[in-house]
């Protein structure tokens, strides 16, 4: 059980300026700074990673590699669920990277497959231009969203 401060201890424990308090599921902080200083920005809220959008990522080149994968590490309401790849070794070796399944690799020939997967909502489309007619098609009679 925890033991409650001595009154003569109170003074050492950090206010509710730094420990925030939760108002309607989110944790707050009030302003610390003067009343002429612009107050700072509360803490992201982040959804669940259960709620959280989920991304099948299309194309494994420079781009989604190094900047769009990473990015979904921070990000708050989305998540990688799938990678589509042109070679198999390289989806699994990101896959794995990443923790997506084998069962979430899917190469640009299965795009069809993914119209049986509800946990991808939405496909982040990273390959070269002149393939983004088809592959938009291909994934619009999935009935996936599309970036």
């Amino acid at each position: 059980m925890p033991q409650t401060p001595s009154s003569d201890l109170k003074h050492l424990l950090p206010s509710e300026l730094d420990t925030g308090t939760v108002k309607q599921g989110q944790i707050t902080f009030g302003n610390w700074r003067g009343d002429a200083d612009v107050p700072e920005a509360q803490p992201p809220h982040a959804l669940p990673p259960s709620e959280r959008i989920g991304f099948a990522v299309m194309g494994l080149g420079r781009l989604t590699l190094g900047e769009i994968l990473p990015a979904f590490l921070q990000c708050r309401l989305a998540k990688p669920v799938a990678l589509i790849s042109g070679r198999r070794e390289k989806a699994r070796s990101a896959g794995h990277a990443y923790g997506i399944g084998e069962d979430s690799l899917f190469t640009y020939d299965e795009i069809h497959k993914l119209a049986d997967r509800p946990d991808i909502q939405a496909v982040y489309v990273v390959t070269p231009n002149a393939l983004h007619a088809s592959q938009v098609e291909a994934l619009a009679v999935a009935g996936k969203h599309v970036l």
